[in-house]
């Protein structure tokens, strides 16, 4: 852990910082790269985010950088707990271009941004989570994939009139002659039916199909 005492001519406007990094190395970099800066105080850097939490309220930091991969608890649960705890806080997740998914999880946690591992603007960074600047274009996309990902994926999901009359009739026990039958459509027809709903739901056989729908209230 590295940590220090508040200046005692500390400006209410400082931006008070902690880091949460487990390579030691780049926890003394970040740190290094903060206290050059006049208007951040760097608090202390942690190699886990238990440590950080312990003394949360002791430090009341304006920011976190969290490292997403950390031992133990990670950056993205830690970011859920900080947030709990002190809404206010800003967290941004230290990260490589390859943690997307990781990243997307993290803002859902409450973190407001993050910063890629070795962006020399580092210090722009921190301030600008404090200013109230707008989303970065790069976490706009992210949200913009993540929000088409997911309505493409409900739209797959939502099964048309027919495919809920097919499951109804095999949910009452129904063969697929009687349902064919039923519905006036040839048993080729129904096939084709049946293979989109089990597409649509991820299973395999008329069981799984029927108790799905039932399980996630589909009929």
């Amino acid at each position: 852990m590295i940590s220090k005492s508040a200046s005692t001519d500390e400006s209410p406007s400082m931006i008070r910082t902690v880091i949460v990094e487990d390579n030691e190395t780049a926890l003394e970099r970040y740190v290094s790269l903060i206290m050059n800066e006049h208007e951040i105080d760097c608090l202390a850097g942690y190699p886990t985010a238990e440590k950080m939490l312990e003394r949360l309220e002791e430090d009341l930091p304006d920011v976190i950088l969290m490292d997403i991969e950390l031992p133990g608890i990670s950056g993205t649960e830690a970011t859920a707990k900080v947030k709990a705890i002190l809404p206010s806080t800003d967290v941004l997740m230290l990260t490589h271009f390859s943690d997307e998914d990781s990243v997307f999880k993290s803002l859902c946690a409450g973190a407001t941004g993050y910063i890629v591992k070795g962006d020399p603007g580092l210090a722009d960074r921190i301030r600008e989570s404090r200013s109230g600047a707008p989303m970065s274009p790069m976490i706009a996309r992210m949200v913009r994939d993540e929000i088409t990902r997911a309505r493409r994926k409900s739209q797959e999901a939502e099964l048309t009139t027919r495919e809920k009359e097919i499951l109804m009739g095999l949910a009452d026990g129904l063969s697929e002659k009687r349902i064919s039958d039923n519905l006036f459509i040839s048993p080729h027809t129904l096939h084709q039916h049946c293979k989109n709903i089990y597409r649509k739901l991820h299973v395999h056989t008329q069981a799984q199909a029927v108790a799905k729908a039932i399980r996630e209230n589909m009929l």
